[in-house]
């Protein structure tokens, strides 16, 4: 009990250090609430671990990517760009109806049975 409670001390700290911008602590769970309040997100397509998932790995390192390369005004907070950018959801995303789908064939193996093909189809004529 004592390590999970111990655990659980780290992972707090370590999201508010992440979420730490120049003394001003985002409030990413006001953020996904105001999502949800606005039906932006659902609970049901974007449960809550994992739009905090999203948000530490792809949203906030965009979004300082983007102000890093003047591609946002300057000014634009966090939540403003989240609020633009669907909070990370895309539009008419059904969850219940996706699939993944594997590629069998590489693109190497494409381009080489384009170009056999293309040589004998040449030859033939």
């Amino acid at each position: 009990m004592e390590a999970e409670v111990s655990c659980l001390l780290q992972k707090l700290t370590i999201l508010i250090l992440a979420n730490l911008i120049h003394g001003m602590v985002i409030e990413v769970t006001a953020i996904y609430k105001k999502a949800i309040g606005d039906k932006v997100l659902s609970i049901e397509s974007y449960a809550y671990s994992a739009w905090i998932q999203l948000e530490k790995t792809f949203l906030w390192p965009n979004y300082m990517q983007v102000k890093e390369e003047g591609l946002i005004d300057q000014t634009t907070t966090y939540e403003k760009w989240l609020q633009d950018n669907n909070y990370g959801a895309v539009a008419g995303f059904d969850t219940d109806k996706f699939e993944v789908v594997r590629q069998g064939r590489t693109t190497a193996y494409n381009k080489a049975k384009f170009v056999n093909t293309i040589q004998k189809e040449i030859l033939l004529s």
